[in-house]
């Protein structure tokens, strides 16, 4: 997905969420300066979206580990969750998501502006899910929305 049309994608979103007088709050500089300086540079399209909702966004994902107060949580959850299963974590992860405790998403920290997402679910191997991060989004927001 182009940059332009994924920036409009969420900004679309953040208008319905506020319209139905829900808040979005996104991540200051300082915040995503703290978490490239604990994890490394972080890519382009999960910064525009940490940017935009990285706090909160309405009851969007509220079932799962998704926003700024759960990211470490979630990358030292999900490497545990791995190890316990004897699944090394891939080098240069970064989890993004996890839900109920057993299953993660993530993607591998590359040069990539809009990196490829993969699912680790207990007792699993990590899987391809096929959607870079964007469509990924994209995805969940059209789910959210129906």
């Amino acid at each position: 997905m182009k940059t332009a049309l994924y920036i409009e994608e969420m900004d679309k979103f953040i208008s319905t969420i506020t319209n139905e007088g829900m808040s979005v709050i996104g991540c200051s500089d300082e915040q995503i300066k703290n978490l490239e300086n604990d994890f490394g540079v972080l890519p382009q399209f999960y910064i525009i979206f940490l940017k935009r909702m990285g706090i909160s966004a309405g009851s969007f994902k509220i079932e799962s580990w998704f926003f700024y107060k759960d990211v470490y949580d979630i990358n030292e959850e999900t490497r545990a969750l791995m190890e316990e299963n004897n699944v090394s974590p891939p080098d240069n992860m970064f989890a993004f998501l996890m839900h109920q405790g057993y299953t993660s998403l993530f993607f591998i920290k590359s040069a990539d502006p809009d990196p490829a997402v993969y699912s680790y679910t207990e007792g699993a191997e990590t899987a391809d899910i096929n959607l870079t991060f964007s469509q990924f989004m994209k995805a969940e927001i059209n789910d959210f929305c129906q």
